[in-house]
């Protein structure tokens, strides 16, 4: 089996040399190539790429600027690769030594893989505080807003190629939670998603100075328009009077005298919130 890495990249000059490097030490014998899906890049991104093309003779960057986004992004290099498998890892994220091998046996067995995430050693301090150290550490990621199915981060997502052009690849509507939307997609077509505990990316938590809490907005106006796209495929309804409650919750705590950890907590909360008021006002739908 052949397997294309997908890095989707726009102005990543300070990191994708580090997830570079990581792929250069991978111990992987089989046949595999590295697309760079250039967005758009005006930094050095393309230089620092091109510094490995001796360490990395199956690495080509590819034009994917006609549309700015991930999701179009990713798309354009899944369209450029020419493996039977897929495996999607962003820029400013490291993979682990071995995860190339681990993942290349998951898919061998599975259709469609996610790995394990850690955060520690790529995030500040602050912005573990902010964000937590959980999310798919130890399994897939829960949706709880209302009971439906589970999903995976983008980052060191594999999957085979016919499954991803099934489902006509990512959403490039999407400007945010396309990981989310993706995962259901494919589930819901028959594939399950195998969470794959030995394939370990080091994942870099957005910093505060760097657009979480813009970020936090972004994922409440696309959750919006996720709940409006899959309540036709079976989504619960959360009621309203939930919804008024995790208001109500969270104006409660207004975080007058506390911590600075709390403030971001809060903070984060409440944008998220007014994103997903956003949401609903764009796309006409109750999903408070």
């Amino acid at each position: 089996m052949q397997y294309s890495v997908i890095i989707p990249c726009f102005n990543a000059a300070h990191t994708i040399g580090n997830q570079l490097d990581a792929l250069y030490h991978q111990c992987l014998s089989d046949d595999w190539e590295i697309i760079v899906s250039d967005n758009g890049c005006t930094d050095e991104t393309l230089s620092i790429v091109e510094s490995f093309s001796d360490k990395l003779p199956k690495l080509r960057v590819i034009n994917a600027s006609f549309r700015r986004g991930p999701s179009y992004a990713r798309n354009e290099g899944a369209k450029a690769a020419k493996g039977d498998a897929l495996i999607f890892i962003d820029a400013d994220d490291v993979i682990d030594n071995w995860f190339m091998q681990v993942m290349a046996v998951a898919l061998l067995k599975y259709d469609f893989v996610a790995p394990r995430m850690e955060y520690e050693k790529l995030s500040s301090p602050r912005a573990l505080a902010l964000k937590g150290t959980h999310r798919q550490r130890d399994g897939l990621i829960e949706y709880n807003y209302v009971p439906f199915l589970p999903y995976a981060g983008t980052s060191g997502l594999g999957i085979k190629r016919w499954v991803h052009e099934s489902v006509g690849g990512f959403d490039e509507s999407l400007i945010a939670c396309e990981d989310c939307d993706y995962g259901w997609r494919v589930q819901l077509g028959g594939v399950s998603l195998h969470f794959e505990k030995n394939a370990i990316i080091h994942v870099r938590h957005k910093d505060l100075a760097s657009g979480a809490f813009r970020q936090a907005r972004v994922w409440g106006q696309s959750h919006a328009l996720l709940i409006k796209k899959f309540r036709s495929m079976g989504m619960p309804k959360l009621p309203v009077s939930e919804g008024l409650k995790l208001w109500l919750r969270l104006l409660w705590h207004l975080p007058v005298f506390c911590t600075q950890a709390y403030r971001d907590q809060w903070l984060w909360n409440f944008c998220y919130r007014f994103g997903q008021l956003l949401g609903c006002i764009r796309y006409r739908i109750l999903a408070l």
